[in-house]
């Protein structure tokens, strides 16, 4: 993952050059961005990450790549390009650093950890006037919505005025266009004796709980879009998976035209996806239930009963997974339903239905249960990992936990591994064939 865009002070720096770092990049537009609006990128950045995360440098002070979260990673890489040093920010900072004297005042600092349930994370440390300051990162949607006010190019507080949040959100439409994850930065004052866990009756994060108190009246710092490319392996890769009869879906946290961008370089949205008439390869153009957002799948595949208790829906999951493609905005407990709904589906039963659907959309359905495999690496992707027939792990980015629920692990974390995997399969049951065939004869 690499950093290519900034939004902050008004000014969008996007790079089109890829031979030319975002940092050099914002250091020369324009004649650069102020310092002012640097050190609140660099701090944001320093301050609101993993002690996990860290950069690998070689003698020359030169990055040679990093370790821990791989968004985090890039974000990190930005701050050094920026000629900042993001150990130096967080071992000087005061509730943050675990170093020398300042190692005293950790605990005064506090860590809100992300989740998928949030999509986002802060962290507040103690400031010398008094009160803390609260920096956060996460899904730009989120964060925006949460804002009120955002650092202007003098670096001044500015209310954020309706036409100032449509630029915005334009800037981040157009990062996702390009197929970049976007992130918000943001920071909030709080004062002194304010109550760091007081929960909001107002604001509920992204799955309906309720929000931090902390978490909310932010000021905007800005918007990074990050380019996480397709190896280049990967579309070939699933290209045969279709040949082979294996159905390919996109399961991701990613924002609906970041999904879109990605999954159609990866070829698993295809022209024939988008309505009629249409050009641009973005979310709006897609046919039904060909993308869906997390909490709109959610809302349709589960049905309350009495007593507020959900109950999974088998007949209406029928209807909707023969088109879909991506499933965005998506938590973890979605990779469950998904895997436990195809699972559970005899959908090859019904040969009207399933005659109708390769007349009407082309759509084949396998005339037996689906046998389903599923990727992970995080904690929370266990359940899923577990329930499907295969369950994927990454041996690199994925932890212990899922590893352990897999049946396979991904040593180079590469989906096109999965493919060679199916074909060192086929060979080793062909030879067992060829041996038993030997013997019996013999």
């Amino acid at each position: 993952m690499t950093t290519r865009a900034l939004y902050t002070g008004n000014i969008n720096y996007l790079v089109a050059d890829p031979s030319v770092t975002l940092g050099a990049f914002i250091k020369t537009h324009m004649g650069g961005a102020s310092p002012g609006l640097i050190e609140y990128v660099c701090n944001a950045i320093s301050i609101d990450t993993m002690n996990e995360t860290v950069l690998n440098m070689d003698k020359s002070g030169n990055i040679e790549g990093g370790s821990g979260n791989p968004t985090e990673v890039a974000l990190l890489s930005l701050v050094h390009e920026l000629g900042s040093d993001y150990e130096k920010i967080r071992n000087t900072t005061k509730g943050r650093s675990d170093q020398g004297q300042l190692g005293e005042y950790l605990v005064l600092g506090k860590q809100f950890g992300f989740s998928s349930a949030r999509k986002m994370m802060s962290w507040a440390v103690p400031r010398e006037e008094g009160g803390y300051r609260l920096y956060c990162k996460g899904a730009q949607e989120v964060i925006l919505a949460r804002c009120e006010k955002y650092i202007a190019a003098d670096c001044s507080e500015t209310k954020l005025s309706d036409e100032e949040e449509s630029e915005i959100k334009e800037v981040a439409f157009a990062y996702a266009r390009r197929g970049m994850r976007c992130l918000g930065l943001a920071y909030r004052d709080l004062p002194e004796g304010f109550n760091l866990d007081a929960i909001s009756s107002s604001v509920k994060n992204s799955d309906g709980t309720d929000a931090f108190e902390a978490e909310t009246y932010l000021t905007i710092i800005g918007l990074v879009g990050i380019e996480d490319p397709l190896r280049a392996e990967v579309p070939g890769a699933i290209e045969k998976c279709y040949q082979a009869g294996i159905d390919v879906r996109l399961v991701t946290g990613d924002n609906l035209n970041t999904a879109v961008s990605i999954a159609f370089q990866a070829g698993i949205i295809r022209d024939f996806h988008f309505k009629d008439g249409t050009t641009e390869r973005v979310a709006g153009n897609l046919q039904d239930n060909v993308l869906m957002e997390g909490k709109d799948f959610r809302n349709r595949v589960y049905r309350v009963r009495e007593g507020d208790k959900k109950e999974f829906d088998q007949a209406t999951f029928d209807k909707i997974w023969p088109h879909l493609r991506v499933l965005a905005r998506s938590s973890p407990d979605d990779k469950l339903t998904l895997a436990h709904g195809l699972n559970q589906s005899n959908l090859f039963a019904d040969t009207e239905v399933c005659k109708k659907l390769e007349r009407e959309d082309g759509i084949k359905i396998f005339p037996d249960r689906q046998v389903v495999a599923m990727t992970g690496d995080g904690t929370n992707d266990a359940p899923a990992l577990k329930r499907a027939d295969i369950g994927f792990a990454m041996g690199i980015a994925g932890t212990q936990i899922a590893k352990d629920a897999a049946d396979i692990i991904l040593l180079d974390d590469n989906f096109a591994s999965i493919v060679t995997a199916a074909k060192w399969g086929r060979n080793v049951y062909a030879s067992i064939q060829k041996f038993l065939q030997f013997q019996l004869t013999v």
